[in-house]
């Protein structure tokens, strides 16, 4: 959902309907927890999302002197239970071979960066931010003050990029039917079910895969901790180290035996 979009949809849908009987300096926690109500069908992550929007209006207001005090500085965060994520390389591969030729664009370009599919940053991404001469690509991440990061370009795909650029009609690196666009979800879900995936899959769950596949042949925590633009190594590897099997055992195995 477009920020802008998304912010009045909420506005207009959930947060008015519940705030407008009383003026805003006199709002109570009572109030916030029938705005939460609201959200009781939806994910613990999507239902954060949407109250986290509310405090930052709130607080937004506070800074402006409008309110004297944010009645959502008590409400506490639900617990979000960790998404299994299933998709190996061998069924990316099976989509992939599938996938119309922009979803193809779109996966090796997820795979190449292991960018946040969406417009804060995947859709997002204009030739503009490819540095040939350099072997880089600039990611103007929105999520955090990490999110800005650089990556090098692998040299195969440095010649598809280049390929690509010569089709391109936009100035954005993603586009179909000559129009940048903001989301594929439709079309990958439908060619994940043509290859005979029947588990649930998303396309974030590229980013995951490119990280954990990383990380499982060596690679360096804070270098993929840079790649994915996390503002520190702890949440990479609380995010996902623990996905790796049988680390542990390889740790202890590199550990000298001692002589007997």
């Amino acid at each position: 959902m477009d920020n802008v979009k998304g912010t009045k949809y909420l506005l207009n849908e959930h947060f008015l309907p519940r705030l407008c009987h009383v003026p805003v300096n006199e709002l109570t926690f009572l109030d916030i927890i029938k705005v939460a109500e609201r959200f009781n069908g939806k994910s613990a992550a999507t239902r954060n999302r949407y109250m986290d929007t509310l405090k930052a209006i709130l607080n937004l207001g506070c800074q402006l002197d409008l309110i004297v005090s944010n009645p959502l500085k008590s409400w506490k965060k639900t617990k979000e239970k960790p998404r299994e994520v299933y998709l190996t390389v061998q069924d990316l591969y099976k989509i992939y071979e599938l996938a119309p030729d922009h979803l193809k664009w779109i996966i090796e370009v997820q795979w190449e960066l292991g960018t946040r599919p969406g417009r804060s940053e995947l859709f997002s991404l204009k030739w503009s931010d490819v540095d040939f001469d350099n072997n880089m690509l600039r990611v103007r991440g929105t999520k955090n003050l990490y999110s800005n990061r650089i990556i090098p370009l692998t040299p195969n795909f440095k010649e598809r990029l280049l390929v690509m650029r010569k089709q391109a009609t936009t100035d954005f690196l993603i586009e179909f039917k000559g129009k940048p666009i903001s989301s594929c979800k439709t079309t990958f879900l439908k060619t994940a079910r043509k290859a005979g995936i029947t588990y649930p899959v998303r396309l974030y769950d590229i980013r995951h895969l490119f990280a954990t596949t990383i990380l499982a042949n060596g690679g360096d925590l804070k270098a993929v901790s840079k790649l994915l633009g996390h503002a520190s190594t702890q949440m990479t590897a609380n995010v996902y180290y623990h996905e790796l099997k049988g680390e542990k055992a390889v740790a202890l195995s590199r550990k000298p035996m001692l002589a007997l």
